[in-house]
């Protein structure tokens, strides 16, 4: 046997011997924390017709402070432009009264007259 044809057997033979032996190397990318056993994520807004929109959230656990989290608020919904960002709150503030979608984080979209 020439080299070009023993290369192949021999990486074929090395990845049985790894799988044989019940190892196998998978790199995984990191992921988001977990939230602590017992604490919630939460979000919420407020709304100042016409002046503000305000975003807010929070890793609430019952044995310690609440944690402020990344937010972030768009306009238009899902996907839509964001317009403010922050750690434990982010406002946007209004550029007239016209009634417009909102959205905090992946929360639930929201009517606010602040376009």
């Amino acid at each position: 046997m020439d080299s070009v044809t023993r290369l192949p057997r021999r990486l074929a033979l090395g990845a049985a011997l790894i799988l044989a032996a019940g190892g196998a190397t998978i790199a995984v990318a990191p992921t988001a924390q977990a939230i602590p056993i017992g604490c919630t994520f939460q979000t919420s807004h407020s709304v100042d017709p016409g002046v503000s929109v305000t975003g807010y959230a929070y890793l609430v656990c019952p044995t310690g402070p609440s944690a402020p989290q990344d937010v972030t608020v768009r306009e238009g919904g899902t996907g839509g432009t964001v317009v403010a960002q922050g750690d434990g709150s982010a406002t946007y503030y209004c550029n007239g009264s016209t009634e417009r979608t909102y959205l905090v984080n992946s929360s639930t979209p929201f009517q606010a007259a602040c376009g």
